[in-house]
């Protein structure tokens, strides 16, 4: 009680020296509340991105490079993949986008750009094995009709029968409303064609429903841009569906005893966090091409929707350690001036008697009472002072990032793809390019209190150990 009234008095005779250290204190207070209070956005942030991601990824053969770097045969991904995978920890679900190719006599739909472009193509004749028929179709074997991302948007809806995976029908078969008409079939129909991996082996489907396509983004009259144009093949209105079991049976037409390939594998996942764990498993301890695979997810664009937040976290690290370091070293030399100029005072105290632990235990008391002052103060500055920086920061992390992306992204659009899953694609996301700082959250607080006290405790115990060093009589007939 002695200490603390003795602490008292000289804060307020010292006007000053009080007055400097306040200052001083509440800019440290306010540096320490933005950094914690941006580092707990960002957090918080970093939290809400992630629940919007899906807990899914996919995986699919990367035919450019394999193309690229001249392989002979081109990666796949076979039912022992697939039974492997199924065993990895955390995989609750594994689905299976199943692509056969066939070959048949019906009339395909084309616009008129395509039936300029492709009606005399022979690109698809080249390179055929010995008794190889050319593919003509893909077929695609469904469990689900939100399996293909243009049903699950509503673009592809039923207009007439039922889906593969609901019709009892011998080898069912989902056409579009457009193939139906060009070769006058309806359901319940037979729709004879040659699968297997020539596309020879004859076989015949069932009719059980018809589709409507309705491209959202339909081709422009008078581009002729190979580029922006899909073959026939690929062409939605052209697609068939069946179920997997089908599809599977289409494939080993000529080899019933073979493994069936897969267009490409969704993993269900039980945590969004375990996506990159799980991926480097499949790397280095499963058997398989993985350098010719593409992995993607969700967790790719959460990346991209919190590198610009990150980078403002980061700035507020360096912020915390910088205003951190100069204010220890700051309040450590204005003390120690302060305490020198009162070499006299600590002299005749410790004369009196007076411990020295109880003269250190006087100082700290002076400062914690100019810190509680300043902590109410920087309360009051820094939320104003935090939505302005962190703002300011975010807005210029964000052009940055965009920056970067666009010349990765520079010459993208003029990529030919070769292949690609008709799964569902990724989610489309938006850079966060807002956060909500909070300067009074406890956590907050309490993390700058216990900084600040320790920047104090520091900076006023090391002065006083240098000056205290000396024996008192010393300390008493020191005059500097």
């Amino acid at each position: 009680m002695r200490s603390l009234k003795r602490a008292a008095l000289s804060v307020s005779k010292q006007f000053r020296r009080s007055g400097l250290l306040l200052l001083l204190f509440s800019v440290i207070i306010s540096l320490l509340l933005v950094g914690f209070g941006i580092q707990k956005a960002v957090e918080v942030a970093n939290k809400q991105a992630k629940q919007q991601m899906k807990a899914e990824m996919s995986i699919q053969p990367d035919y450019m490079k394999a193309y690229q770097d001249g392989k002979e045969s081109v990666p796949q991904i076979d039912s022992d993949m697939v039974e492997n995978i199924k065993n990895i920890p955390h995989v609750k679900k594994v689905i299976v986008d199943t692509k056969a190719y066939i070959n048949n006599e019906y009339e395909l739909y084309m616009t008129d750009q395509q039936k300029e472009m492709f009606a005399n193509d022979n690109m698809q004749s080249m390179g055929l094995k010995e008794g190889q028929k050319e593919p003509k179709q893909y077929l695609y074997g469904i469990s689900d009709k939100n399996q293909i991302e243009v049903f699950k948007k509503g673009q592809a809806f039923l207009v007439e029968g039922e889906f593969p995976y609901e019709s009892k029908k011998q080898n069912p078969l989902l056409i579009s409303k457009e193939v139906a008409e060009l070769n006058k079939l309806k359901v319940g129909n037979t729709y004879k064609s040659n699968g297997g991996d020539l596309a020879n082996k004859p076989i015949e489907y069932t009719v059980c429903g018809i589709f409507d396509y309705q491209d959202p983004a339909p081709a422009k009259e008078g581009n002729n841009n190979m580029m922006t144009f899909k073959h026939p093949m690929e062409e939605e209105k052209n697609l068939l569906y069946t179920t997997i079991d089908v599809a599977k049976k289409t494939m080993l037409l000529n080899n019933p005893k073979g493994k069936v390939q897969y267009e490409s594998v969704k993993l269900v996942i039980d945590n969004v966090e375990e996506i990159t764990g799980i991926q480097k498993y499949i790397k280095e301890k499963l058997e398989g091409e993985w350098d010719y695979m593409n992995f993607t997810s969700d967790f790719d664009q959460y990346e991209k929707m919190t590198a610009a937040i990150n980078q403002v976290a980061n700035i507020a690290n360096m912020i915390l350690v910088i205003g951190g370091i100069a204010g220890v070293v700051i309040l450590t030399l204005i003390l120690l001036l302060s305490f020198k100029d009162r070499i006299f005072e600590f002299g005749i105290l410790l004369s009196l008697g007076e411990s020295k632990v109880n003269i250190a235990c006087q100082a700290v008391l002076e400062g914690l009472i100019i810190l509680v002052v300043a902590f109410v103060l920087g309360i009051g500055i820094s939320q104003p002072i935090a939505d302005a920086a962190s703002q300011s920061l975010l807005e210029n992390q964000v052009q940055k990032v965009e920056e970067k992306k666009e010349d990765s992204e520079g010459n993208a659009n003029e990529m030919v793809v070769i292949g690609g899953s008709h799964m569902d694609e990724q989610t489309e996301v938006k850079q966060i390019d807002k956060i909500s700082v909070a300067t009074k959250d406890v956590k907050t607080l309490g993390m700058t209190l216990v900084v600040s006290f320790c920047i104090l405790l520091f900076s006023t115990v090391f002065p006083l150990a240098l000056l205290f060093r000396k024996d008192p009589k010393v300390i008493l007939l020191a005059k500097d």
